[in-house]
């Protein structure tokens, strides 16, 4: 096409008639690319390269009319004189020609003058030849010439500048043909039913041949037929003619099939496809969702299945208007890979990918009530897709799962947990009490499970029992009285919307004025709210550095005193006797102290055996091998006893445990745990919850009497008993924190063996 002269340089010599030619060749093939190279032309322009594509073209024109019509002649009229045929064939040819040709040089010029050259050129030649074909008659010839001029007229005035080929184009061949097939028919009918036959299927023929192009048709299912071959595609007329009007059936199977043969090839070819025809697109959108679908089973991961996916297809019709939402979820599917393949243990790792299982089930649910070929090609995928992850799940090495967290806060239904239902009952019936009462005070020791328990009170409490969780080592709201306020304000708000709590409060007179308006919305209700107050310890601090003052206290009071349905619970491992600045037995009085216990053996027990026993209570989906431990018999006899012992049921002791011994076993690639391996854990232990022992055996204490405490405690490491220390706070402090216990002889030893352990090898 680039090597092609312009149409407005061309003239009426010889080496210009092959230039011609090969233009005809363009607007057949690709009629948008030869509208774009004429539209710049001016109207005289215009003008004279439709008469001078008239003078090439003409006598070929002629040639060919008059070769159908003599053919057609004596087919259906086999006993006539050949030389009067070839005569008549001539004559009515060349007359037909000739009014043919002048009817589209007068819609060449009414659409030239217009503005569109493609116009009038395209509508001309196609009325000049099937007029040319059906000529010959003077009522149809009149007839056709009348036709051909006012619908050329019209096609001209009509498309103008903007019109193009394909406008003039369509019209011409429609209204012309049309109405040359019609008049040549009847005309035929009047003076001679073998020539008006003739000439009618001359105008059929070229119809076909002009604008629909059904012989292609023939081509089209004898690449059907056969099986694909490489390179044998790029003979098929969709590929070969950029204007194809007629869809082919069954083109995107033939495509996909074809694709299977010539992968990237065919990918790029496709898009082209897509591009460019406006009337296969459909049938190549299809295809390119099939092959799609189909790429996505040789994927290296399914962590690129949502990006891989993004090239889909989307419209508002059929098919295309459920793209968007399949590919949502497979963009699931690849997020939980993704995570999966980012894992830090096959355990964690064997979770994402039974979630990713998961997701798979409600992309096949969604799938199979789509449109096809959404619905039959991904279904295939998605077989593909499950058979991959259950690949990668036999595949993840043979090891004891870990559940076991023995530094930070459990996060119930996810990680070893036991529901400390003694504890919740007593809770709840403090709560319910209708005469509302003190506060509350959760007293335990570090790492024995406070904070475990208040920050899953939301689920652990029923539902007209809410929770409003405040660390106060959160900056958030331990700063200043303002930003406690403020936080729990916010919190108030958004856990009883229909309160109306705002704004939010920036003072502890704004906050008194939010519980006050929580409490009438409670007076109308069944619920009661729980404030529960973690680390209480450093408000005392604040206190004493003069960033909170006692007003903090004295509102509490009046709350507990006044809102009966808001109780109010602080946690710490101090008895509020023992905060040094402020008076809060004096604003806090009759305190009801509710105590944390260590594990009882039936605990420890639950713990070891059934880490994620509480999982669905929770709402929360089950991890997989959560039964590991008694499907596996994992603990043998005897085992799970002695770490009660060694640990005397501390929550944190007994995780920490657990986990080393779950470690040991996956070093040495072993499923079930032995006595050696439980010492190698209890020495190992020392290490992990190092700092835990430090605290809890108070090595880092600042003050008195703590620091004393410490120093009776070190006195352990070069002996299992010693007397009792003579300091009342001493002996009060000791007991309190549950470190001791008395011997029969009336000396003192650590209650924890795991604790004297420590002190005699890194004490």
């Amino acid at each position: 096409m680039k090597s092609l002269p312009r149409p407005e340089r061309l003239g009426l010599c010889w080496r210009d008639h092959r230039a011609v030619w090969g233009w005809v060749k363009v607007q057949y093939r690709d009629p948008g690319f030869f509208e774009g190279a004429t539209r710049p032309l001016s109207r005289w322009q215009a003008l004279k390269t439709i008469a001078v594509f008239y003078s090439h073209i003409g006598p070929w024109w002629l040639l060919l009319g008059w070769a159908v019509s003599f053919l057609l002649r004596i087919s259906l009229h086999p006993s006539g004189d050949i030389h009067s045929a070839a005569l008549g064939a001539f004559a009515s040819t060349a007359v037909g020609l000739a009014g043919g040709l002048a009817a589209g040089l007068a819609a060449g010029l009414a659409a030239g003058l217009a503005g569109g050259l493609a116009v009038g050129l395209a509508f001309g030649l196609a009325v000049g030849l099937a007029f040319g074909l059906a000529g010959g008659l003077a009522v149809g010839l009149a007839a056709g010439l009348a036709v051909g001029l006012a619908a050329g007229l019209a096609a001209g005035l009509a498309g103008g500048l903007a019109g193009g080929l394909a406008f003039g184009l369509a019209v011409g061949l429609a209204v012309g043909l049309a109405g040359g097939l019609a008049v040549g028919l009847a005309a035929g009918f009047a003076v001679g039913l073998a020539a008006g036959l003739a000439d009618g299927l001359a105008v059929c023929s070229g119809y076909i041949i002009t604008n629909w192009r059904l012989y292609q048709f023939p081509s089209h299912s004898g690449f059907l037929w056969t099986r694909p071959k490489r390179g044998n595609w790029r003979r098929h007329p969709v590929f070969k003619n950029r204007f194809c009007p007629t869809p082919f059936p069954r083109l995107e199977k033939w495509l996909v099939d074809c694709w299977e043969q010539e992968p990237r090839e065919l990918s790029r070819q496709l898009d082209r496809l897509i591009a460019r025809s406006q009337y296969q697109r459909p049938r190549a959108l299809r295809a390119k969702t099939a092959i799609l679908a189909r790429e996505t089973k040789t994927l290296p991961s399914l962590a690129n299945l949502g990006r891989h996916l993004e090239s889909l297809p989307t419209g508002e019709i059929g098919y295309l208007k459920e793209t968007s939402e399949l590919r949502a979820k497979a963009e699931r599917i690849a997020e939980w890979q993704r995570q999966a393949d980012a894992a830090p243990s096959a355990l964690i790792r064997h979770d994402r990918l039974e979630q990713a299982l998961e997701a798979m089930a409600g992309f096949r649910g969604y799938v199979s009530g789509c449109a096809e070929p959404l619905a039959s090609e991904f279904l295939r995928a998605a077989e593909s897709w499950e058979a991959n992850l259950r690949r990668q799940i036999d595949a993840l090495p043979r090891e004891v799962p870990d559940f076991f967290n023995p530094n930070l806060a459990v996060r119930a239904g996810m990680e070893a947990f036991v529901r400390r239902d003694d504890l919740l009952a007593d809770l709840q019936q403090r709560l319910r009490n209708p005469a509302g009462g003190s506060g509350l005070l959760l007293y335990a020791r570090r790492r024995m499970g406070k904070s475990t328990i208040l920050q899953n009170l939301e689920r652990l409490l029923p539902r007209e029992l809410a929770a409003v969780y405040v660390s106060m080592q959160n900056a958030e709201a331990a700063t200043s009285e303002a930003h406690f306020s403020a936080w729990l304000g916010e919190k108030l708000a958004s856990l009883f919307p229909k309160a109306d709590l705002t704004p939010i409060p920036a003072d502890l007179a704004a906050l008194a004025r939010t519980l006050r308006r929580l409490q009438e919305y409670l007076d109308n209700s069944d619920c009661r709210v729980l404030i529960a107050i973690d680390e209480f310890e450093v408000i005392d601090e604040r206190i004493g550095e003069g960033m909170m003052s006692e007003r903090l206290l004295g509102m509490v009071r009046d709350c507990i005193q006044t809102h009966r349905q808001i109780r109010w619970l602080f946690s710490g491992v101090h008895h509020v006797s023992e905060l040094p600045n402020a008076r809060w037995s004096s604003y806090l009085t009759a305190f009801q102290q509710i105590e944390v216990r260590p594990f009882s053996a039936a605990e420890t027990h639950q713990l070891l055996t059934e880490p994620l026993k509480f999982a669905n209570a929770f709402g929360d989906r089950t991890p997989p091998q959560a039964d590991f431990f008694v499907k596996n018999e994992f603990w043998a006899p005897g085992m799970i006893e002695r770490i009660q012992h060694e640990s005397q049921g501390w929550p944190a002791l007994v995780q920490g445990i657990a986990k080393e011994v779950v470690a040991a076993c996956n070093r040495r690639k072993v499923l079930q745990a032995n006595d050696a391996l439980l010492d190698e854990a209890l020495d190992a232990v020392l290490t992990s919850v190092d700092g835990t022992l430090q605290e809890l055996l108070l090595q880092q204490a600042r003050q008195e009497p703590e620091k004393s405490a410490s120093l009776f405690i070190r006195a352990f490491r070069t002996t299992e008993e010693q007397s009792p220390p003579a300091e009342d706070a001493v002996r009060q402090l000791l007991q309190r924190h549950e470190l001791v216990v008395p011997t029969a002889s009336g000396a003192w030893r650590l209650r924890v063996p795991l604790m004297q352990r420590w002190l005699e090898k890194k004490g």
